[in-house]
């Protein structure tokens, strides 16, 4: 399959996605410049079916063989500053996904660049910097308390709404519900959820914070 024939395909709107994507990121594996078009596509393409596509396949196909697609960081870390924030997104995604290969400590050197979108103008990109720290935590358990810690103190400050910021403290506790075993430090952790707890106004987060203090302490 040649670049042409790959847009083609992907810009198809009347389309088995999952079909593609499970046949393309089986194909991508044993076909090296299929893989660099894939690639290039995600990077390059300015229409959203190709690029998104682009990144979905990937994403299956770094989950199956992530270290045939580590020699691709640079090309990911990249993107995690582009203009159009699902770019970012999928920058962020196929990162965390690579560091269970990251022999080179990659991620160490850009880790602060990689927190930097807690701070993003966008809302759901925040909140991808947040869910993708999961695998990020169980693939390199030593920056447990690092990604913690920045996610707290991002919350802190946070200029989220109240809504916002719930669902994002939510998220965090389902994080530390898996990994709480990792944790070394909890002070600030626990102090956080004290203050949170007694500000906010949902009895549903009220309840996931007593649950998890339960946990941690």
């Amino acid at each position: 399959m040649d670049t042409k024939e790959f847009i083609d395909l992907t810009s198809k709107i009347d389309l088995d996605i999952e079909r593609l994507v499970e046949s393309l990121s089986d194909k991508i594996l044993k076909e090296k410049s299929l893989r660099q078009i894939v690639v290039n596509q995600l990077i390059t393409n300015d229409y959203i079916l190709v690029y998104y596509r682009s990144f979905l396949i990937l994403d299956r196909a770094i989950l199956k063989a992530p270290l045939l697609f580590y020699n691709y960081w640079e090309k990911f870390e990249s993107l995690l500053e582009h203009k159009n924030s699902y770019h970012r997104n999928y920058a962020m995604q196929l990162l965390a996904g690579l560091t269970i290969a990251d022999d080179g400590n990659k991620f160490d050197k850009i880790f602060d660049k990689y927190y930097k979108r807690l701070n993003d103008k966008k809302f759901l990109t925040r909140r991808y910097c947040i869910l993708n720290s999961l695998k990020i935590i169980k693939n390199k358990p030593e920056l447990t308390d690092s990604i913690v810690n920045k996610i707290v103190s991002f919350l802190r400050i946070s200029d989220c709404t109240e809504k916002q910021k719930n669902l994002l403290v939510s998220d965090l506790i389902r994080i530390i519900s898996e990994v709480s075993s990792l944790l070394n430090n909890t002070k600030e952790l626990s102090l956080f959820f004290i203050t949170t707890g007694n500000q906010c106004k949902s009895n549903k987060l009220k309840k996931q914070i007593g649950e998890i203090m339960l946990k941690i302490e």
